[in-house]
Order: C-alpha cells, then structure tokens, then sequence
C-alpha cells in the first residue's frame, strides 16, 4: 500500500451493496495513474485490495461525498488485522499523516466514515474534511 501514499486523488467511484443499507460493495479511488479498489472478500469479510491501471467506471457511481476528497493527496495509509488476524479495517489520511477516513467490512460490505477528532473537553480540535461533508 506504500505505493498510493503521496498520490492525489482525481476521482472516487462506488457500488451500492443493496437498496437495504448504506454501505458499498466496492470503493475505487482514481489516484495519479493507478486505481485503488475495494471490495469484500465473501467468505472472511475481509478487505480485498488491488492496484489496477485502469477501470471500467460506467458500472459505479461518484458519490456526494467524494467531492471533498477530489485534489487531496493522501499522505498516510493504516491496514492493521483484528484480534483474530483479519483484515476488515483501512484507513488513509488525506492531506495529513493522521487516519481521516476509516473504511471497515462487516457482512459483506464496506462501511465509510469521516474521522472527527475532539480534544479533553469534547471539543472538535482538528478540522478534518467531515466537516465539509456536512456542511
């Protein structure tokens, strides 16, 4: 994954799980000259990650959200495995070496959320890109 860090995202396509749930089947992130594509494996919920020079994008949608990611370089990349040695957790940081979007696998689909941070007293410190999402 080393090989994404420093490249700046161009445009993000995605695959709706269902019409029953928020989340995606599949996410890829259209970086300088390669895409990165996410999807689920069936059997172990895991992620299954892929480098790829090219895509088919009419089969995906652009999502609203991605529009606050679009020129953004991610700059740092977080792949650990949970207390049974899975892999159903990514995150990236976008514009800065701190986790801004965490990505995990639960019952065959990937679920995306924006990282806020909050300092001692419950206050949002560290201006990450949810708040533009929300605004």
């Amino acid at each position: 994954m080393e090989e994404i860090v420093g490249k700046t995202i161009k445009n993000i396509y995605c695959k709706n799980f269902d019409i029953q749930t928020n989340g995606y089947s599949n996410i890829i992130f259209e970086l300088d000259d390669v895409y990165l594509t996410l999807t689920v494996n069936d059997d172990t919920d895991e992620f299954e990650i892929a480098i790829l020079p090219a895509i088919d994008s009419v089969l995906f949608e652009i999502p609203y959200w991605s529009t606050s990611l679009v020129g953004k370089k991610i700059v740092g990349v977080w792949k650990p495995h949970n207390q049974k040695g899975y892999s159903d957790f990514l995150a990236l940081g976008i514009d800065e070496f701190i986790p801004t979007i965490s990505m995990s696998t639960i019952a065959s689909e990937i679920k995306l959320g924006f990282v806020r941070y909050m300092d001692a007293n419950c206050r949002e410190f560290h201006q990450s890109l949810s708040s533009s999402i929300t605004s």
